[in-house]
């Protein structure tokens, strides 16, 4: 692990510990000065917590290494500290941890702010899944991701291959596969479409994505007869011939041309002469009932829209909820008079300590 992503879950941890466990407080620690050098000589600091910091203690008295470390780590709290994006992750919240029986979480992304926020969004979101599906639920749990060239999820073919015996069920979409590949990376992104057993291709408007979804379709056989005439010694004869030749199941031009709702489905479910997975071609239609509703949302949006707003536990930070984690922080990990040359506990001597909570 990098000295600064190690940083990083120090402060974090650290963080947590506090009165006020989030994102401010942790932005409030790395803004100390001479930060190495506080954490050596904070005696009452949590031994666990202090050993996370292991790197940048050792490294306290050369300043311009410290200084890296510190600049690394506070970086990935810097992007947060807007008052626009930091309301949305701090205090306590409203986020149900455990997703049983008939429950809705949405997530969703200012654009404007997408750089900022998409990480944070990756990370809550993985951590819900993961615990989610730890054990095997009684309840499927649904995890449906449009746009997914926009989030990053490490965990993400992990979840498509071997969660879904823990109920775990996952739809994604996307607009093209250059895209994906941007993202996840070209192997990843063939392993997360192999994982998902049912595609919905529509047209990608991309040439080489319609060639890699025609090679996948593959080929058939197709039988023809030719029919050729002969004439000799005043007789004509007629002969039949039967030949054999392949072509593409589906043309990467036929996928360009797909009108908006046609695509090809690929479902296991569909069997046909002891093959499995037969592509059809389908018109996807909308019930006139869902765009009815639909359009009724829409209208009704704006309206409740602001009655959200106001039954929302969510806090917008101040000047004064700021100053309050910088007299936390300062009270906590006060700069010591005169340079630290206290050892950093031997490791051994906390597990010998702890061994027996372990």
């Amino acid at each position: 692990m990098a000295a600064g992503d190690q940083l990083t879950e120090a402060v974090l941890m650290l963080a947590k510990a506090t009165k006020y466990p989030d994102i401010m407080t942790a932005q409030a620690v790395l803004g100390l000065t001479n930060l190495g050098n506080r954490i050596a000589a904070a005696e009452k600091l949590n031994k666990w917590i202090r050993v996370s910091f292991t790197q940048l203690i050792g490294v306290k008295d050369a300043e311009k290494t410290a200084s890296g470390i510190v600049g690394s780590a506070s970086e990935t709290f810097t992007r947060f500290m807007k008052a626009g994006v930091l309301g949305a992750f701090c205090c306590e919240t409203s986020i149900p941890l455990d997703l049983e029986g008939k429950q809705l979480l949405i997530f969703g992304m200012d654009r404007e702010r997408r750089d900022v926020v998409g990480p944070l969004v990756a990370t809550v979101l993985h951590m819900i899944v993961t615990r989610n599906v730890a054990k095997r639920r009684k309840d499927p749990l649904v995890v449906a991701i449009d746009e997914l060239p926009t989030l990053y999820l490490p965990t993400l073919v992990q979840w498509l291959n071997e969660n879904r015996e823990d109920g775990l069920a996952v739809t994604l979409g996307f607009q093209n596969l250059v895209q994906l590949e941007k993202t996840y990376g070209r192997e990843l992104a063939r392993a997360i479409l192999g994982a998902c057993a049912t595609k919905a291709i529509f047209n990608p408007q991309e040439y080489e994505a319609a060639r890699m979804f025609s090679d996948f379709l593959g080929d058939e056989e197709i039988q023809y007869k030719q029919k050729s005439r002969n004439r000799g010694g005043g007789k004509a004869s007629t002969t039949i011939s039967e030949q054999d030749r392949t072509r593409k199941l589906f043309e990467p031009s036929q996928f360009l041309r797909l009108p908006p709702g046609k695509c090809v489905l690929i479902n296991p479910g569909f069997v046909s002469q002891g093959e499995a997975a037969i592509p059809i071609q389908q018109t996807i239609k909308i019930p006139k009932a869902d765009i009815q509703t639909t359009e009724a949302s829409e209208a009704l949006w704006d309206k409740i829209h602001k009655r959200l707003v106001q039954r929302s536990p969510q806090h917008i930070p101040t000047t004064k909820d700021l100053e309050k984690r910088r007299d936390l922080v300062e009270a906590m990990l006060p700069e010591p008079k005169a340079p630290v040359n206290s050892a950093f506990p031997d490791p051994s001597g906390l597990i010998d300590k702890y061994s027996s909570l372990l």
